[in-house]
């Protein structure tokens, strides 16, 4: 069925509508497969606030470097989970082994493009992190400053992560391709569709809702539904049926 080109509620329902059956049949290892990337984003995440404590400014330099180190490896784990739902978005059989498929498929492609993107995460950060530290939130207007650094800082993360979000699915369909030109390809494909990927986004709001009222055991099924949905997303653009 062709997406209403004039509705972006439409146009998202049909995506979803392609995710929700590319994961029939499937569920269970996607499930699966989203215990073991959750397994592992948590060793992240403990890491990362970890091994830097202290008060001064070594720790906070030290604690971002280790976040990018972390967030560029992870995009190993974050290559595998997007070829598993491409996979089901291409008809193909999926396995659990294939969320390490990034360890053995082009791992210096991954990093590099990995590198950018954890590099924009970091410097979205940034700005609040050493205004935090340098001000100590002595007065509640620093504390407005702070929020406000901080809110455009996630502005600005949500454009490139919808500008550069389709690169590791153009690495999967073109593995000989420069890891760079992925980047460059991502943005070319998003002219014209970053209004649809962000209200696709955005309509999984009430769902991530539902699942911290289920203790985030609701993201065990919520997780696999989204990246089915960013996949069908991708595979629509490819094909250009959404133009």
């Amino acid at each position: 069925m062709q997406p209403d080109k004039k509705n972006v509620h439409a146009f998202s329902s049909t995506i979803k509508a392609s995710a929700r059956y590319s994961l029939l049949g499937h569920l269970g290892t996607c499930v699966g497969v989203t215990l073991i990337y959750l397994f592992f984003y948590f060793i992240m995440y403990e890491i990362a606030g970890s091994v830097f404590t202290g008060d001064g400014i070594a720790s906070l330099l030290g604690s971002l470097v280790t976040q990018w180190i972390l967030l560029t490896l992870f995009g190993l784990f974050e290559y595998g989970n997007a070829s598993i739902y491409i996979s089901l978005q291409y008809g193909q059989d999926v396995h659990y082994g294939q969320v390490f498929s990034g360890f053995r498929e082009n791992p210096d492609k991954i990093l590099k493009i990995q590198s950018v993107l954890s590099s924009i995460a970091l410097l979205c950060v940034l700005p609040q992190a050493i205004f935090g530290y340098v001000t100590g939130f002595a007065t509640d207007t620093d504390l407005v400053v702070y929020w406000v650094l901080t809110a455009l800082g996630v502005l600005v993360e949500i454009f490139f992560s919808l500008l550069f979000g389709l690169s590791f699915y153009i690495l999967l369909d073109y593995p000989s391709e420069d890891p760079f030109q992925c980047l460059r390809l991502s943005a070319k494909m998003m002219r014209g569709r970053k209004a649809r990927l962000f209200y696709l986004y955005l309509s999984f709001i009430p769902m991530g809702l539902l699942c911290l009222c289920s203790l985030g055991i609701g993201a065990l099924w919520v997780l696999p539904y989204f990246n089915a949905s960013i996949a069908a997303f991708y595979k629509n653009c490819v094909s250009g049926t959404d133009r």
